[in-house]
């Protein structure tokens, strides 16, 4: 049987009625029920959502999701986490989480997290089909261009 890694984690869930920045590089965050949207959204500048929030993931129970620092993303982008109706969660520092109990399923429960946020990042559109002109050649568009 194993031991669940997060149950170094101390004190008992919270509930989790408003939506938080989880901004804090090295935190790490524990559904233990109900769930967890997560957003890419810009940070006005006291600290203040701004404009159209971009989903990312859902964490549900049983799931973690991590801090991300807002200085390794572009344009004034912050991850913000949108608890569901009944959530509660755990906040801990990964590396004391390491630390405490290093295992097999803290590595799966991380690399779950690493997928999904790089499932859910917003992908550069893909490039369309060109042709170079010379100066003084013509070209024709097809439908829909």
């Amino acid at each position: 049987m194993s031991l669940d890694p997060l149950s170094a984690w101390a004190g008992p869930a919270q509930p989790a009625p408003h939506a938080f920045w989880a901004d804090a590089a090295g935190a790490a965050w524990r559904v233990d029920a109900g769930g967890a949207a997560l957003f890419l959204q810009r940070r006005t500048a006291p600290g203040a959502p701004g404009g159209p929030r971009h989903h990312v993931f859902r964490a549900l129970a049983g799931q973690i999701f991590l801090g991300i620092d807002p200085a390794l993303l572009p344009g004034g982008y912050a991850l913000v986490a949108v608890p569901l109706p009944g959530t509660a969660r755990r906040k801990a520092d990964l590396g004391q989480l390491r630390a405490a109990a290093p295992s097999p399923e803290l590595a799966r429960l991380c690399e779950d997290w690493a997928q999904a946020i790089a499932h859910g990042l917003p992908k550069p559109p893909a490039p369309r089909p060109a042709a170079l002109l010379a100066r003084g050649e013509t070209g024709a568009l097809e439908d829909g261009l």
